[in-house]
């Protein structure tokens, strides 16, 4: 039988996942936990060939503020398609970067 806590691999310490099984996991082990305000978010993916990125949100029970976490690929751009890759664990939803200026003289 398996139970929300055997989830915990997909969280903690295990390298390959992707954005939809790792926002699941901690969604059903906050929730066998008796948490509130616990939240799955879909958004546009920022990658040319995605189609959506899953998040994993809360509020703060003390602060009122929105956290998000999600699982991103280690590269800096996940060029095809792979249903689990090796990646890591991201707060927030910034995007990339801003890429410096360069003006010629």
């Amino acid at each position: 039988m398996s139970s929300p806590w055997r989830l915990r691999w997909l969280t903690r310490g295990w390298r390959h996942s992707n954005c939809i099984l790792f926002a699941m996991a901690i969604w059903v082990r906050r929730a066998a936990n008796g948490k509130r305000n616990n939240y799955l978010l879909l958004r546009r993916s920022r990658v040319h060939w995605g189609v959506f990125h899953m998040l994993h949100g809360r509020i703060g029970t003390r602060s009122g503020k929105f956290y998000l976490v999600s699982y991103k690929p280690e590269i800096a751009e996940k060029r095809n398609f792979a249903p689990i890759f090796k990646g890591r664990v991201e707060r927030g939803d910034a995007g990339p970067a801003p890429q410096p200026v360069h003006r010629c003289a």
